[in-house]
């Protein structure tokens, strides 16, 4: 009678624990970002004439596939939605940090020079171009 006592208290708690494990996907608002990862370390916003940016910057974080990682990641934001997610500075968890890398406003500032950079040949196979326009889809 014993075992299956403990048998029951063990199927039945194992029942009600709750699963809840939320992934951040692309799409996703700047609050329910940071509902998921915490608050972050440092953000950093900027306004263009056509959109607003955020980027949210969370510093030494374990990375979620290894336990042995740390990372810094960047979540950046165009008019409120989650447009890119990236890891930088991969290194053993016990690694003392790095004292010299950029802080949110940098990154940020950095990411949106970036956007204006000329685009990976590679991505532009088959097209082509007229009067300084990219034309992909009408040949």
């Amino acid at each position: 009678m014993k075992y299956i006592l403990i048998i029951v208290f063990l199927v039945l708690t194992g029942c009600s624990a709750s699963n809840d494990s939320r992934v951040v996907l692309a799409g996703m608002s700047k609050q329910q970002v940071i509902e998921i990862e915490g608050v972050p370390d440092e953000d950093a916003m900027e306004s263009t004439i056509k959109d607003n940016y955020a980027l949210l910057l969370y510093l030494d974080q374990m990375m979620p596939e290894s336990s042995k990682n740390k990372a810094d990641r960047t979540f950046v934001f165009q008019n409120d939605t989650l447009i890119e997610y990236t890891v930088m500075n991969i290194r053993p968890k016990n690694e003392i940090n790095s004292s010299i890398r950029l802080n949110a406003k940098q990154r940020l500032a950095l990411w949106l020079k970036n956007q204006d950079s000329p685009q990976n040949p590679s991505a532009t196979a088959g097209c082509i171009i007229e009067d300084n326009n990219m034309n992909c889809f009408d040949k």
